[in-house]
Order: C-alpha cells, then structure tokens, then sequence
C-alpha cells in the first residue's frame, strides 16, 4: 500500500510538472485606456515585433508557441484591436514557428515587456478613444444590420474587472439588451487625456497589520505585568531579609536596597531567589531612570530582564517579563528582538496550556516578520493550523492579504478577500480594507477600489494611511475620465486633509496637472496654482518618485504654455539614465514634442538653417526614440531643399522612406498637427518640390500626377501645378489652379513662408501677366487686406507684398482717371510709409510728381521732380523721363 501511495505521489508530481503547466496560457483585460493581453509562458520563450498593421510572435518551443496559437485561434477576434491571426505556413516545416496577427487599425500601439514577478509576457493595445468608441459603434451597427434588432446602450470603453472577450458573445449581448436607448458618454474636449498629466503611477506599501500597544514604557515597569509580592517574613529570616529588600525597593531607597541584596548574598549564597533579587534590581533602575525624567528604559535593565527570562521557572514571572521586552522592542522599532522575545512567550505559553497570551504572541510572530519583509517565513506561519486557532480569522486574513501583496500575487489576495466577503464582521479591518482597495487600483479595477477606499475612509480615516486612500479616489475619479470639478475637489481635499507630507506633496502635483496641463485653454487662476509645485522640504525633494512626477509636470507645463525651447532646456538637465526603460520613454516623446515645436516655429518663420541645425543636434536623443512623426520628416527634408543643401536631403529622404511603414506617433501629442498626411504622398511631395526648386519641370509634372493618383482628395496637387505652370509662364493655367486651391478653405496646409510668399506671387503675377487688370485690382487689394498683420518679420512675404503694391500702383497708373490720380497719390505714400528701402523708390517718385501734375497740383509735382533729379540712386532711365515731364510742363507754361 505504501508503495502504490508513493507511485501516485510521483504520478502526481510528474503531472504538475509536464508541459501542461501551459494550460490557458492567453488571458485578457479589458481597461478604459487600453486592452491588456498576458501570455504566460517563461522568459525568453517568445518574440514579439509590432511592424504597421501587424504583430509578430515567433518562438523555437513548438509546444509553447502550439499553445499560444490555440489560445489566440479560440478567441476568434480581440475587441476592436485585434482583428485576425495568420499562422505562417512555412512554420511547420522550421524550427522557427511564427505567427501574425492583423491590427484593426495603423493607430493602435503596441506596448510590450516581460513581468518577471507574474512570469508573463504583457501586450498593452493603446488606442485613441475617440476612434475606438466609433469603430465599436459601427461593428455593433453591422451586427445589428444582419440580426434586424434595435441597438444597444454603447458604453465609452472604461476600467472595468478584467473580463474575457469573445467576439462570438457580442451578438448575444446585443439581441439581451435590445431595447436599452443608446447612450454615448460625452468626451470632456475642454481637457486632454489622463496620459497628458500627472500619468506616472507606482505603488502604495500595503497597510501593515499592527499589534496592539499593551503599556505605556514612560510610566510603566515589567512589575506592571509581574508585581512583587510581600514575603511571610514570619517564616524564618531568609524570608525577613527578602521582606527587608522589598520594602526598601518600594520606599525607593535604592542604595540601602542593593546593601540588602549583597548581605543576602553574602549570609544566604546563591539559591532560588536569585532571580527575585535581579528581578528587583532591574525594575528599581527602570523606575529610578523614570524618576529622573528619562522615559526610555536603561539597556542594562533589559539585559537583566532577558536573562530572568530566559532562566526562570515561574511561568508568570516569564510571561510578565516578556510582554514588558516584546512591548520595548516593539515600540523600538527591533523586530528582531521582537521575534525573538515572541518565539520564547509562544512557546512557554503554550506549554503552561495560556491560550490567551499564546494569540498575543502570535500576532507578534506575524507583525515582526512583516515588518522584517520575511515575506515567505510568514506564509509559512500563516498556514499553521495551531496559529488559526489561536489568531482571530480577521486578522490572519488580513495577514494572508498583506502576505500576497507583498510577494505579488495580486489577483490572488482579491479572489482571497472576494472569498472571504460574506465571513467578515463589519467594521473590516483597516488591513483589509486598505490592502485589497489597493490591489484593485493596481489591476485597473477603479470603481471597486473606490468603494473599498470610500469604507475605509468612513471607519479610519483617523488613520495615517487615509491620506493615500483620498489621494487613490482623486486618481481613480481622474482616470474614469469623471466630473472634471468633483475630481479637483477631491484632490483639493487630499492636499488639505493629508496627515503625510509626501502624500500631500504628490496630490499638489496631480492638481496642477490637472487644472494646469490638461486643461486646454489656460486663465490667470490655473496658471497661478502652480504655486503648489514648489517645496522647501528636502525629503520630498528626495523622493524617488515625487522628483520623477515632478519633472514630469514641470516639462508639461511648459509644453502645455508653447514654451518649447524651455521645456527642452528643462529636459537636458534631467538626469534621463537613471530612469526605468519606460519612464524614460514618456520624457523621450515630450522631449520629441519639444523639439518639433521648436523646429515648426523655425520653420514658419522661414528660419530654416536653425530647422536643420536643430534636427542635427537632437534627432538620435529623442526624436528617433520614439514613434516616427511623418510631418516632422517633411519639413526636416523641406529645410535642406530651401536651403539648397541636397546632399543632406538625399539622406533625410532615404531615412523617411525606410520609416514609410513603421507606425506613426500617435501620443504625445503637444503640437498640432494641421498638416499630418500620409507618409507616401509626402515623400512624393518633398520630391516634387525638389524637382520645382532644380527647375526640373517635366518630372514636377510627372511627380503632381504620381500624388493626384496615390490621392485623388490632395487639394495641394492644385498649388503645385500652379506653381510649375506659373515658372514655365504658362499664366492662365497657374491662375486656374491658383485659384482652385486658394478656395478650396477646408484644407489649406502651407506654414511654409516661402510658399505663401511664392503662391501670391504667382498669382497675382500670373493675372498681372494675362491682362485682367480689373482681376488683379481685386485680388490685390484683398491680398494686401487679408494679410496686414502677417508675416511681418519674413522677408519672403514683405517682398511678395511689395511687388503687389508696386504693380497695383502701376495699374492705377495705367488708368489715368480722375479717381484713379487721387488714389495712387494716396497709395504712394503708403507704399513710402511701409517700404521705406524699396527698390521700386524712383518709379514711385516719378508716379507720384504726375500724380501731382495731372491732378492739378503742379507746384508739388515740379518739387518731387526735383528731388528726384538731386537722388543719386535714382537711375539715369527715370531721370530722363522726369526730364522730360519738366519740359513738358515749361512748355505748356511758355505757351500759357
């Protein structure tokens, strides 16, 4: 029998430790923010390479890839992430096996790492809400479509338990709750997104379960416990020389008391009283160090008292002994010795059948170790069935609680307390209220944890650890994406009722993320809040965690404010190697935002050699180490091309083209992307404009028709050919397409200088050149209107405007009528007034003396003629047609 026992127990053991410790492998969570897949497979097993659309998984274990396949083969789709799986069929014939799955969408991100602790591999699917909701909405649509049944409540994807999704059961769902009215949550577009604030998040300690304080030490001696007794001194006088020591010891005469102790010694020798002689002199120095003010106990006292301890047979002198050294030790913060002591008293107790006094010194044994983080010495106390017996069920289980979060186990002590629900005497201990609300916030189960923490505060909020549970609720309410005023009141009400600095430093700091970076339009009060930012304290300064959100908040504020060169200064002096791999990268792409900020305000300003030297010197520390920024590439390669630095275009371009199919950055975004189009057509266009600036014009008509047919909708194809048509002086053409660009209002994407500066030119010239001088009056006119505060500091724009002034002028010149004299005269002088270094200077001058004298104003006309005639730089051509004029004018006075 023992035998086949034995077998069975090998049997057994085989089995847990076979390949099917694979088994359901795939689990998925579903969060507000995003969709979490973990494979729980060892480290190393598997790779995983996210390329555009698609994710790659490949693995040499043909069993653990096999499982992970049928998992994935099981769930058909993944929400609205997920859309199909490819398994490679050359995967059976080679040691790599490898398979495909099919995105939805080129937006979604992919976040992926190994979790050692939980020995799984996690995929985070990032997505924008706001497409995520629509694309949910039309697959239900669809379904709808095909099962002819009215639609459902559509729900904003939130921080629900995790569940497992199946698509199959969408369909069930959908037909179950068919007469719900559709009601679609709101996006709050005053704000920015959780992840633009205050987004980093770590950890709270759990709440450690605590030993009640028995004595207070200032005032109390171990013969609180133990108290000396009188002697029957009548008995002999061994017994009266005992009395004698004691009532000496009681009168305080500590002096006469140790003669007492030594003559006995001396008369009576070393027998069984020893330890009642010790026992005195310890007590009467703790109480004599009482007396003198110093309220903790001497070193030596407990010295003395350990030894009685450890030596005595009086069960009641032991026991009153150590719970006196377990409560010094405790109140020291010396776990270890609190063990020790703890060890001892279990034991003896135990042995002298005290039950009572054994379940205090158990919960010692379970608080020592906690607080010594012997985390698998305590699991193991923790299963001891004597130990349950002895400890309330309560308070071990909010030991095992404790136990399971410290090592990890999340999930594990929720499913422990979630078990134990209906067994726990109201009010539940503190422990346990907090702990478990904790390891909700951790798994993304926000409005359980809300609750937990909302019970905890109503019965403990007394407690230290009540400033976190506040601090948790404003986070939970500002992660579910709630009321934007209830959020703030509640952070208000952390920062004001927190009994921790560092509690109520952290939540300052997620206020003013709030009010102060993700609020889009910023007044006087949310920028003044920032007040709160700052500290004298070192220790919060200190603060590991509290000095990464700080710089986090610091940067976005000034990100949030367009202060770009700032945050980037800001950045540079932030230690970024001494960050995690992933708190890195979030700086990374706010620095990346900076940067593009920088570069886009150069280039609007047709600053383009200060685009590229920025490029040069940042692109490797931040820009290349994030998600790609197509727009970015554009005007990066647009630079080179106006700069004529071809060389270094060639390689931009080369660069942009091997980035054509890696995903686009989606977050952050700080600066808006008006111009964002698809990576394609602007490798095509940097080219076309290449080929306009080269004058290679046969290949820029070549590269608009490329463009019109990758994307018919690309209005700019009408710029562009307006331009080429315009540069080979074919006018009517340029006009036309001018035109038809310039009306098309939804889409008009030049931030370019230049480019304004080269399309009104074209424009106005190509009117000018066709002959409609009543068109180009108009047109000018409106020009000059609409663009009166723009581009006043660019020297493109200045010059493009001035030639349109100047051959307006002319226009008004040509016509010569009554009106027209009276308005060029006017329109000079505003010329004169604007460009005061005009090379048009002289042709004006000459216009504006005939202006003069055919508006009869002879007088000022014949002056300005002779200014002109004294201007050394005024041509010889001009010179002689005033000549002329003021012989003109002496002949027709001679005449007169």
């Amino acid at each position: 029998m023992k035998q086949i026992k034995i077998k069975f127990l090998t049997y057994l053991l085989f089995i847990m430790m076979s390949p099917a410790i694979f088994a359901g492998v795939i689990t998925i969570e579903s969060a507000k923010s995003h969709l979490r897949l973990k494979i729980s497979v060892p480290k190393d097993l598997l790779t995983i390479n996210k390329n555009g659309k698609s994710i790659t998984i490949k693995s040499l274990n043909a069993d653990v890839f096999k499982k992970v396949a049928d998992d994935l083969a099981e769930l058909s789709t993944v929400g609205n992430y997920i859309k199909k799986m490819i398994i490679d069929p050359n995967s059976k014939e080679t040691a790599v096996k490898s398979l495909t799955l099919e995105l939805t969408r080129e937006d979604i991100e992919l976040f992926t790492f190994y979790k050692d602790r939980d020995k799984n591999y996690v995929l985070d699917f990032w997505s924008d809400s706001d497409s995520l909701l629509s694309a949910e909405k039309k697959e239900i649509a669809k379904i709808l479509k095909q099962k002819d049944v009215e639609a459902p409540t559509v729900d904003k994807p939130n921080a629900k338990a995790p569940i497992l999704l199946k698509r199959p059961s969408l369909v069930k769902k959908v037909i179950k709750n068919k007469k719900k009215k559709v009601v679609v949550k709101k996006i709050n577009k005053a704000y920015r997104d959780f992840r633009y604030g205050a987004s980093s998040i770590w950890d709270y300690e759990p709440l450690s379960p605590k030993v009640k304080n028995i004595l207070n030490l200032e005032r109390k001696t171990p013969e609180h416990f133990f108290p000396i007794r009188d002697r029957k001194y009548s008995k002999n006088d061994k017994e009266a020389h005992l009395q004698l020591a004691i009532n000496l010891y009681r009168k305080k005469k500590w002096g006469l008391m140790y003669k007492s102790i030594t003559l006995f010694y001396e008369k009576y020798g070393d027998d069984d009283h020893i330890e009642l002689l010790e026992y005195l002199k310890a007590n009467s120095i703790l109480r004599e160090n009482i007396d003198k003010g110093n309220r903790k106990p001497v070193k030596t006292a407990i010295a003395m008292l350990t030894t009685i301890a450890k030596r005595t047979k009086n069960y009641e002198m032991k026991k009153g002994i150590l719970k006196y050294l377990i409560t010094f030790k405790l109140s020291a913060n010396d776990y270890v010795k609190s063990l020790d002591y703890a060890k001892m008293f279990y034991v003896s107790s135990k042995e002298n059948f005290d039950y009572e006094e054994s379940g205090f010194a158990a919960e010692t044994i379970l608080f020592s170790l906690t607080q010594l983080r012997q985390v698998e010495k305590l699991r193991e106390v923790i299963k001891d069935k004597t130990l349950k017996k002895l400890v309330s069920a309560q308070t071990m289980l909010a030991y095992e609680i404790y136990t399971l979060i410290k090592i990890g186990k999340i999930s594990n002590a929720i499913k422990l307390y979630e078990k134990n629900l209906k067994s726990i005497i109201q009010p539940a201990n503190p422990t346990i209220l907090f702990n478990v609300a904790e390891a909700l916030f951790r798994e993304a189960r926000y409005k359980e944890a809300i609750r937990l923490f909302d019970q905890f505060l109503s019965n403990y909020s007394y407690i230290t650890k009540s400033s976190a549970a506040r601090l948790r609720i404003a986070l939970c309410y500002e992660i579910l994406d709630k009321d934007i005023k209830q959020t703030s009141d509640l952070y208000k009400n952390a920062i004001n009722k927190s009994q921790d600095e560092k509690i109520s430093y952290e939540a300052r700091l997620r206020y003013v993320a709030l009010r102060s970076v993700r609020k889009k339009k910023l007044t006087k009060d949310d920028r003044e809040i920032r007040i709160l930012l700052e500290t004298d304290d070192l220790k919060l300064k200190r603060n590991k965690n509290l000095k990464k959100l700080l710089w986090l908040v610091r940067i976005r504020t000034l990100l949030a404010d367009k202060e770009y060169k700032k945050a980037l200064t800001y950045l540079n002096a932030i230690p970024l190697n001494i960050l995690s791999k992933t708190e890195r990268r979030v700086l990374e792409g706010d620095g990346a935002e900076a940067i593009y900020g920088i570069m886009l305000d150069d280039f609007k300003k047709g600053e383009y050699s200060r685009v590229i030297r920025v490029w040069d010197v940042y692109k490797e520390k931040y820009v290349r180490k994030v998600a790609t920024d197509a727009y970015l590439n554009f005007i990066v390669g647009k630079s080179y091309i106006r700069t004529g630095l071809y060389n270094g275009f060639d390689e931009v371009y080369k660069s942009f083209q091997q980035l054509e199919k890696s995903p686009q950055r989606t977050f952050p975004i700080w600066v808006k992307r008006d111009g964002l189009t698809a990576s394609n057509i602007m490798l095509n266009e940097l080219m076309l404009i290449k080929n306009i600036k080269l004058k290679n014009w046969e290949l820029a008509y070549k590269s608009i028709k490329v463009i019109s047919t990758i994307y018919p909708a690309y209005r700019k194809t009408h710029y562009y050919r307006g331009i080429v048509n315009y540069k080979t002086k074919k006018y009517q053409g340029a006009e036309r397409d001018l035109e038809n660009y310039i009306s098309y209002q939804k889409v008009k994407r030049i931030y370019d200088p230049s480019e304004i500066a080269e399309m009104l030119l074209a424009y106005t010239d190509s009117i000018y050149q066709v002959g409609n001088t009543k068109k180009y009056k108009k047109a000018a006119k409106a020009i000059l209107n609409d663009t009166k505060g723009f581009g006043s500091k660019n020297i493109f724009i200045q010059e493009v405007k001035e030639r349109i002034s100047y051959l307006l002028i002319e226009i008004l010149a040509a016509e010569n009528s009554i009106s027209s004299r009276v308005e060029i005269i006017s329109e000079i002088k505003k010329f004169f007034k604007k460009y005061t270094k005009t090379t048009y200077a002289g042709r004006l001058r000459y216009l504006l003396g005939l202006g003069f004298v055919d508006g009869n104003n002879e007088k000022e006309g014949v002056k300005v003629f002779n200014e002109i005639l004294k201007d050394k730089d005024v041509s010889d051509y001009i010179k002689e047609m005033v000549k002329s004029e003021l012989s003109l004018i002496n002949i027709k006075n001679k005449t007169i």
